[in-house]
């Protein structure tokens, strides 16, 4: 917090991804954040099992192509 002369939350520090931010009071809001409820660990049995989708034929020629004209210019 960041307290004025007369010891008054004027301010806070908020820290980012990047570093740190100051903000006046008034310039925060309250989040919900998920971590305020209970965890809810509900997991179906019979959900099929995940299988990742298969790359398709055109972006594979496509990588291919990407490579060749790569290698051609060095």
């Amino acid at each position: 917090m960041i307290h004025g002369k007369d010891n008054v939350a004027r301010g806070a520090v908020l820290k980012t991804g990047k570093g740190t931010l100051e903000r006046a009071v008034q310039q925060l809001f309250p989040l919900e954040l998920s971590c305020d409820r209970e965890p809810c660990h509900h997991l179906n049995p019979n959900a099929p099992e995940y299988r990742p989708r298969t790359t398709k034929a055109a972006a594979t020629e496509a990588r291919e192509r990407i490579r060749q004209i790569a290698s051609e210019e060095d």
